[in-house]
């Protein structure tokens, strides 16, 4: 049988060697890879929008960036130092430049790496020469110089150090060589391929022992979570009940017509079960709720459903909570609906994603009762103020004064009802079909969009053409009372006069 003979030094470097590397490789790949991803994507970012030349978020972003440097500890890179400067040379904001520039001198003064300090230092001489500034870019210059030299320096230090520990691995070597001529292992052929096999294997046992502890944690740390939300749904609803007797005014504005029953409706889009209950017991009270928990169900249910009221939190099983927010705000069918994004977190990061998203209000979870009534409170308020700049609009519209509407949805609408509103025949099916809704969704998303049905609103446009083709006198009421579309001119004098309060116009 061939043999093979491993010396029992050589064994236990080789053990000890897999063991490290297998549990460092694990341990420090994830973080390393986290934080490169993310300077690389921040950098990106800046990019991006320096280019577009959108300044003023490119500078919110810049600033960021310097923050999120400091909050990390990490080194700028000298390729952001660039791009920043220019930032704020575009801006004009030569206090923030000056005092980003001021805290990347004391890092390259305080880096204990020659070659980051000297490629830093080059950086920050280009800048101030970008702002003018002769002095401190010769300043700047008589430091890159010291820099270089330093730098130099250290790469003949280093190697010398290369060198010698060359040396010294050989000697090493050699008195191990020596060594193993008087102490070695004789093994078989099969019992060297057990042991290098089990060497091989401990990392992987180890690395499999770990992601096994992980999702053990992590399963119970949402177990915990998940019992937590319960207690404060079930808290919640004690004091909601404890309350209900207290004959308390409701903070939300009055709806006329629906004798204390909700008549709005709201989507909660949560995958967490507790959190999607609590969320429902707080709107309970004013909007019938439904809850989904996926995103595509979410952007279904939604275009059928159209909800008064969306509230959708950031993090779905599947797909991301602001995607969902986002495609809805470009869909025309849902566009309109207010909708409420619930983050992680208030970081800059989430903030930015919550505004790309197109949300109209944000929150951080866990939320409060307090916060969430208020906010819908100032949505429905500001659905009222845009009922009543729409009916403004509306009295102008056939006058010189009108001006566009910011809505494009709206104004494809009355721009249809304007030129077929001299057909009698015209009907809210004819334009529910020409803006590719069915009635009961056309219906919904005008009412939202107006407060106002679509019959009225077809009406109150032919009355007020009327109006003003009856004070330019262009022909006798009944003949303007053909011209928008009225069947008889009886007809046209009673909602004249029921709309506008008064017929002079039409005795002239």
């Amino acid at each position: 049988m061939r043999r093979f003979t491993i010396t029992m030094h050589t064994q236990i470097n080789i053990y000890c060697s897999l063991v490290v590397a297998g549990c460092l490789l694990f341990l420090d790949v994830q973080a390393q890879h986290a934080w490169a991803d993310s300077l690389s994507r921040r950098m990106d970012l800046l990019e991006q929008l320096y280019d577009s030349r959108s300044m003023e978020i490119a500078q919110v972003e810049a600033m960021s960036f310097d923050q999120f440097l400091q909050t990390r500890r990490l080194q700028c890179p000298p390729g952001a130092v660039p791009t920043i400067n220019s930032i704020f040379l575009r801006n004009k904001d030569r206090a923030s430049a000056t005092a980003f520039l001021d805290r990347l001198e004391q890092e390259a003064a305080s880096s204990a790496d020659p070659a980051h300090k000297t490629v830093l230092l080059m950086a920050i001489k280009t800048a101030y020469g970008a702002w003018g500034l002769v002095m401190e870019e010769q300043r700047l210059h008589d430091a890159y110089l010291q820099a270089l030299a330093a730098q130099q320096q250290a790469l003949q230090s280093a190697a010398l150090l290369q060198a010698s520990r060359e040396r010294d691995s050989l000697r090493f070597m050699l008195n191990a060589i020596h060594d193993s001529r008087s102490e070695q292992w004789v093994v078989d052929r099969r019992s060297g391929w057990i042991i290098l096999g089990l060497a091989l294997l401990l990392p992987l046992l180890l690395v499999l022992l770990h992601l096994s502890y992980r999702s053990r944690w992590r399963r119970r740390w949402a177990e915990r979570e998940a019992k937590l939300e319960v207690e404060r749904t079930a808290a919640a609803l004690v004091e909601q009940r404890a309350q209900a007797g207290a004959s308390q005014p409701s903070t939300y504005p009055t709806i006329s017509g629906t004798s204390g029953l909700p008549r709005m409706s709201a989507l909660v889009v949560e995958a967490n079960r507790p959190i999607a209950m609590y969320l429902r017991a707080l709107l309970s009270d004013r909007f019938v709720v439904e809850t989904v928990d996926s995103g595509t169900e979410a952007m279904l249910r939604a275009g059928d459903l159209l909800p008064d009221l969306i509230v959708c939190d950031a993090v779905l099983n599947g797909t991301s909570g602001i995607e969902v927010v986002r495609q809805l705000k470009m869909n025309d069918r849902t566009s309109h609906i207010p909708m409420v994004l619930l983050v992680e977190n208030m970081g800059q990061e989430a903030l930015m994603d919550a505004r790309r998203s197109g949300a109209d209000t944000w929150f951080v979870r866990p939320l409060h009762q307090d916060e969430l009534h208020q906010q819908v409170v100032r949505l429905l308020e500001t659905r009222k103020q845009q009922h009543q700049l729409f009916e403004r609009h509306l009295h102008l519209f056939f006058t010189e004064w009108r001006g566009p509407l910011p809505d494009p949805f709206l104004q494809k609408a009355l721009t249809h009802i304007e030129t077929n509103m001299n057909r009698q025949d015209f009907l809210p099916d004819d334009l529910a079909r020409h803006m590719q809704l069915s009635n009961t969704h056309f219906a919904r998303k005008l009412d939202a969009l107006t407060g106002k049905e679509p019959q009225q609103l077809i009406r109150e446009m032919r009355l007020e053409k009327a109006k003003v083709l009856l004070e330019q006198r262009v022909a006798p009421p009944q003949v303007i009372a053909e011209l928008v579309g009225f069947s008889s001119p009886g007809t046209f004098t009673k909602s004249f006069r029921d709309y506008f309060g008064q017929d002079n116009l039409l005795l002239q």
